[in-house]
């Protein structure tokens, strides 16, 4: 029986008989969209009140985009964006360029900008969760 009670005009079978302890998954998924195109909206806020760049309000909604079109499989965003951010050569090759004096420099330009990036995508992604 659902919690609505069967003469309810509300009756949606929100919660199905035959697992009163889960929520039925088309509400799941209406639910999650909703939470997904909010997230967005904290986001592109943000971007409007300074508290983060172009670039990474783009990344943000992008991943959030992602996880609206995979509806069926569980939130991936967090994966997206360390898979987007990480680069296991990126690092290394600039702290090597960093020996030479001709590019050095350019290399702590491009390290500065990079730990930059991820720490706005990073912080601006944790504040619009909570």
């Amino acid at each position: 029986m659902s919690y609505l009670g069967k003469n309810s005009s509300l009756h949606m079978n929100l919660i199905t008989d035959s697992m009163p302890d889960q929520i039925d998954p088309l509400l799941m998924k209406e639910i999650r969209s909703r939470y997904l195109i909010a997230l967005k909206g904290i986001f592109w806020v943000k971007f409007e009140n300074n508290q983060c760049s172009g670039l990474s309000v783009r990344n943000l909604i992008e991943c959030a985009d992602l996880d609206l079109d995979n509806i069926e499989v569980p939130l991936s965003s967090w994966e997206y964006l360390i898979g987007h951010l990480h680069n296991p050569y990126f690092f290394p090759i600039c702290f090597w360029l960093r020996k030479f004096p001709i590019v050095k420099h350019f290399a702590f330009s491009m390290i500065y900008d990079r730990v930059m990036v991820i720490y706005d995508i990073v912080s601006t992604y944790l504040e619009g969760l909570t």
